[in-house]
């Protein structure tokens, strides 16, 4: 089943012991020789209802930023 962070929210609002929270957790990544892993919190996967089987896309945004190398010449005049 797909969630989407609206649904999410809004399904914690509908509770009537909702209180706005932040959740901050710390993760320790593995590697297997071929993937880096990482073992999502309980509480975290709870709150999005993440089941074992289910898939995780990630999106990661960077800024693109190009390296310009340039040769420059110091010259002294006397």
């Amino acid at each position: 089943m797909e969630h989407t962070l609206s649904r999410v929210i809004e399904r914690i609002k509908g509770k009537t012991d909702y209180r706005e929270t932040k959740i901050i957790k710390k993760a320790k990544i593995s590697y297997d020789g071929k993937q880096y892993l990482i073992r999502l919190p309980t509480e975290i996967a709870r709150l999005f209802e993440i089941k074992q089987g289910q898939y995780l896309e990630f999106s990661v945004d960077v800024p693109y930023t190009q390296e310009k190398k340039e040769k420059v010449a110091v010259v002294t005049v006397r």
